[in-house]
């Protein structure tokens, strides 16, 4: 919400000039906006706001950098992305009804099947590392090297079709998430590591993630335009692993684990509403 690189700034989410209430920020983030790239007129923009926060949580290391830059005087949380509450067991959609949207679309359940969320670079690559045996069925965006496009799903639907994955290869954060909600593991394509320089170098909110889960190894990449063949053959091995492997329970408590960070805000909203 404070990220204003593809926006502009200053936003409403920075809440100036709204007085004589108790102002909370949750999982907020300030994706790519570097402390060292802050004209003085931004500074002293973000300093007034913030310092006028009664409680500052934030989604990642990245996000919480730039406010102890920007307001080292005020205390810091981190919370969890929204997105770690979703209960994927509560969320009413027939899966046999998904099904049958897949089936027809062409999509043979007998056959794996591997998510694509991800550019048509990480598209090529995928299909490079899966080869034609395995079927893709790419969602958010279309891709060529897909053999199906989710483009008529509902949001819940959207969020369900993930648990019909054996694998999901992405360069999305929230496709990230959703896919591990879902109990199925992820190759990520981090996009926006080579963006972060300076004292924020590599700590994307993907990064974060990951290693608040402690599930980097294997899981998470740097985005290329291209990979060595030793590259390649690491993704792929790490590919065929986790079509064999099912950590489920795993990353579901790993993701438990990782929402106990939101109980700092809930504890003190609580407090603060009597």
């Amino acid at each position: 919400v404070w990220e204003f690189n593809n926006y502009p700034f200053p936003n409403v989410y920075f809440l100036n000039g709204i007085t004589d209430v108790c102002k909370m920020s949750y999982a907020a983030c300030a994706q790519g906006i570097l402390y060292e790239n802050l004209n003085a007129k931004s500074l002293e923009y973000m300093r007034s706001s913030w310092n006028k926060f009664d409680y500052i949580g934030v989604r990642d290391v990245a996000t919480e950098t730039l406010v102890c830059n920007v307001v080292p005087e005020k205390e810091v949380h981190h919370n969890c992305d929204p997105t770690v509450f979703l209960e994927m067991e509560d969320v009413e959609i027939d899966i046999k009804e998904l099904k049958r949207k897949l089936s027809e679309k062409g999509i043979d359940f007998t056959k794996p099947i591997v998510g694509l969320m991800a550019n048509e670079t990480i598209g090529k690559l995928c299909r490079e590392i899966v080869g034609d045996d395995v079927q893709i069925v790419s969602v958010y965006e279309e891709s060529k090297d897909a053999d199906v496009f989710l483009c008529d799903l509902t949001p819940f639907e959207w969020a369900k079709c993930f648990s019909l994955f054996q694998v999901l290869f992405t360069d999305r954060f929230h496709g990230t998430l959703l896919a591990l909600k879902n109990g199925i593991n992820t190759l990520t394509f981090d996009i926006a590591a080579n963006d972060y320089k300076g004292i924020d170098k590599g700590h994307t909110k993907i990064f974060d993630l990951y290693s608040r889960l402690n599930m980097l190894e294997g899981h998470y990449y740097i985005a290329k335009t291209a990979y060595t063949d030793e590259e390649r053959e690491e993704i792929r091995q790490n590919y065929m692993r986790f079509m064999r492997q099912d950590n489920r329970d795993d990353i579901l408590n790993a993701l438990e684990k990782e929402a106990e960070s939101a109980n700092a805000f809930f504890e003190y909203a609580k407090r603060s509403l009597g």
